[in-house]
Formats: C-alpha cells, structure tokens, sequence
C-alpha cells in the first residue's frame, strides 16, 4: 500500500493466491464470483478478477463495468494498471459519461446536462489525468448530435476533443430560415481528416478534406473553424485554402469564406473571388463578394485598398 495513493480492494465470493516461493509474496490472485475492484473513484466490478504481482493488473472478465465520479463504462475485457492508474478496454466498449459537465467541458454538444456517450473498438482511460483515448469505429454522440472518427481523444483537463481519420460530424439543433417568416432545423454535417475542439473558445477546428453540408448547400476547403456560442449552437464558419461553395444555381470559389448563421451570409474574398451564377448564365468576379444564401443574391465589392475592379461577364446561348 503505497501511502500517496488510495487504497486498493479486490474482493469476490472466493479468492484463491498463489505465493512466489523463494520470496512467499504474493504471485497472482484469482477472484470468482461477483469480483470487485476499488481504488479511490476508480471501481469494477466482474464475474471474474485477476491480479497478476508482475505486471501489477487487475484483468476484469465477464460482463466488466467500470465506473467512477464522471463515467460509467463497459467492453468485454477491461485491464486495471495498478501503477499507472489507467484501465484498458477491448471489445464493445460503450462509455457514458453522465453529462457534458462531467467530460470538462471537452465533447462539442449543446445539452449541458444530458449524457454523452462514445463507442468504439478499444480504449485507454487515464484516470489520473482526466483523459480518454477510443480507437476503431469510434461514435461520439448525444442526442442527435454525433462525430464519428477512426480515433478520438478526450482530454478533460485541457477541456477539449480530438478526432482523426475519417471524421464526420452533425450539428442538428441549426435553425434556418426557408421562406419568409418561417425556419427550419436544418441539420450541418461537416467531414474531414482531422477535428479538434476546444471549449476555452467553444471552436472546432478541421484540417485537411474539409466538406460541410447543410441541406443542398455545400462548402469545401482545406480548414475550417466552426464557432459556437454558450449554448453550444453554431454561429459561424470561416472555410480557408481552395474554397468551392456550391448550392443547386451558383458555384462559388475564393480563398477564404466567412459564413454568418444570424444573418444566412457569407462572405467570400480571393484574388479573385467568383461566383457563377446558372440560371442567369453569370460570372462575378470580385476581392470580395457576398453571398446571400437564402434569395441566391449576390454583392460584389472590393474595400481591401487593393483597388480591383469587380466584373460580370454574361454569357450568351442560342
């Protein structure tokens, strides 16, 4: 018993040891029948637990819960590290953190109170930390809100969520307007190779195959941040490098995209920034151009100090 850490109990209906026979310490342990492990907020429970002295784990078999202050966890096997204070887990693992609150801040969803769970292949818990690593199919979500991803880290220290390869995501509580004086949830999916989020700026950050959608419109790039409010409600998107917008009548392309939920804008800027427009058989050409998405308007200017001009170029069909 190490006097800086908790205490560790391992108790079961019947527990038989096995002793090292030159030192008599004890070599392993096997707990059958309703086995539990505790060490401080860290507890288990299984049909079957064993302690192995050399590698100082406890390998929880049959049904293993684990759960402490902030999550509850299943898989078929989890491993307890006794030194490192982590728990490894392998197969159907589904952790359910008990809120938002409860994950620091750190997954990117809108409901502070209601839960959030991941799912995935394996994981790595360090408790000690407040961190999370889930790997092979793994799905973030609550309530309609998901990100799906080959790898996520949760970390609740750093009050942040980190996602690679493959990631996909929706956003579902996102009003819009589609007609005059009526809105609907829209949902945005937003794909991309990597995705980080940080609740310090309540941003999301992608990298690298950036595609988001919301309905027929569509916006890729290379990067992109998505800011939220609050709430957790998106605000904003700002597109960077190589950006094509597309909806079913216009096709537009620049630099960089700013788009602004309050008002359904965006605005895109470029050397040159261009919008073609399919139904009037139009090219704009501007620094800086605005894109109203809900009546397909355009406005072309330049106030960068760069004194470009804007051009229209129609084009004419038989």
């Amino acid at each position: 018993q190490d006097a800086a850490r908790p205490r560790k109990t391992l108790r079961g209906k019947k527990l038989t040891a096995s002793f090292n026979q030159q030192t008599q310490d004890v070599a392993e342990m096997i707990v059958d029948g309703d086995a539990k492990f505790t060490e401080g907020e860290r507890n288990a429970t299984a049909s079957k637990a064993v302690y192995n002295a050399s590698s100082r784990i406890v390998a929880l078999r049959g049904k293993p819960l684990l759960w402490d202050s902030s999550a509850r966890t299943n898989a078929d096997e989890i491993d307890a590290n006794l030194d490192s204070g982590e728990s490894l887990m392998r197969g159907r693992v589904r952790t359910t953190y008990y809120s938002r609150e409860t994950t620091g801040g750190a997954a990117p969803f809108k409901n502070r109170k209601a839960p959030v769970t991941i799912a995935s292949d394996r994981a790595i818990v360090r408790h000690r930390e407040g961190a999370a690593k889930y790997q092979g199919n793994v799905r973030a979500w609550q309530d309609d809100d998901f990100i799906r991803a080959d790898n996520i880290e949760l970390d609740k220290g750093e009050r942040s969520m980190t996602a690679s390869n493959n990631v996909q995501s929706a956003y579902y509580n996102f009003e819009r307007k589609v007609e005059k004086g009526r809105k609907e949830i829209i949902p945005v999916f937003a794909g991309a190779d990597r995705m980080t989020y940080t609740d310090a700026n309540r941003t999301a950050v992608y990298d690298g195959s950036v595609r988001i959608r919301q309905g027929t419109d569509t916006i890729e790039s290379l990067s992109a941040v998505a800011k939220m409010d609050e709430d957790n409600k998106l605000v904003g998107i700002t597109a960077s490098k190589n950006v094509v917008m597309t909806q079913p009548n216009r096709r537009a392309t620049g630099d960089q995209l700013i788009y602004t939920v309050a008002d359904d804008t965006a605005v895109l800027t470029g050397d040159l920034a261009t919008a073609e427009d399919l139904d009037k058989h139009a090219v704009t050409k501007s620094a800086k151009l605005t894109l109203h998405l809900a009546d397909a308007r355009i406005e072309a200017n330049d106030d960068s100090g760069n004194k470009k001009r804007v051009k229209t170029t129609h084009r004419i069909h038989d």
